[in-house]
């Protein structure tokens, strides 16, 4: 068992696809901001006490402040469904 940190003041915002940066091989993201929905700010095993409206749900312990949201209409935490990166950065050899 998790819990969720709620922000209901940052956006949402989901990764709908990637736009290819003229002939560079580079992408740029195209977000779109999920309206009335609110950012998961950390993951916690833990609650300590916070200022309203911030506040603590349970969650389950695969969730990531990158990929899931709050959504406060079913109280529900669900994925954003981010589209992969296309050309994600190599890492350097060791």
């Amino acid at each position: 068992m998790a819990y969720a940190l709620i922000d209901p003041f940052s956006p949402v915002i989901r990764i709908q696809g990637w736009d290819e940066v003229g002939d560079t091989g580079r992408y740029r993201q195209n977000t779109v901001v999920l309206e009335g929905k609110h950012t998961i700010t950390q993951i916690e095993d833990a609650t300590f006490d916070m200022a309203s409206p911030f506040h603590w749900v349970e969650c389950n312990s695969s969730v990531t402040v990158d990929d899931y949201y709050y959504d406060p209409v079913d109280s529900t935490i669900k994925a954003k469904n981010n589209v992969a990166d296309p050309n994600p950065p190599t890492p350097d050899p060791e």
